[in-house]
């Protein structure tokens, strides 16, 4: 299971977003015994309708990811709305 996925079946049926709850935090981890690296994490938290709260750690490139990701999904459903595929609303821009 990767940061940016559920367990299948994890949250049921027809659950929407209700409340998102972030915060950017620091991890700092140990090369060895004398080098310590700080690792900045996105910590997200999406409560969902029926209850289930769903985190996620996520490190720059993942959150990245993670937005891009929704971001075209949304897309898409605007898309799916407009009964208009998105390789054809590009022919019809140019």
């Amino acid at each position: 299971m990767s940061a940016l996925t559920a367990p299948h079946g994890s949250i049921g049926g027809a659950a929407s977003i209700v409340d998102i709850q972030w915060k950017v935090d620091v991890l700092m981890t140990s090369l060895n015994e004398v080098e310590q690296v700080a690792v900045p994490v996105a910590v997200v938290g999406l409560r969902l309708s029926n209850g289930i709260l769903l985190t996620y750690t996520l490190t720059p490139d993942e959150l990245h990811q993670w937005r891009f990701a929704l971001a075209k999904g949304m897309r898409d459903v605007l898309y799916l709305q407009a009964k208009q595929p998105p390789h054809m609303a590009k022919k019809a821009r140019q």
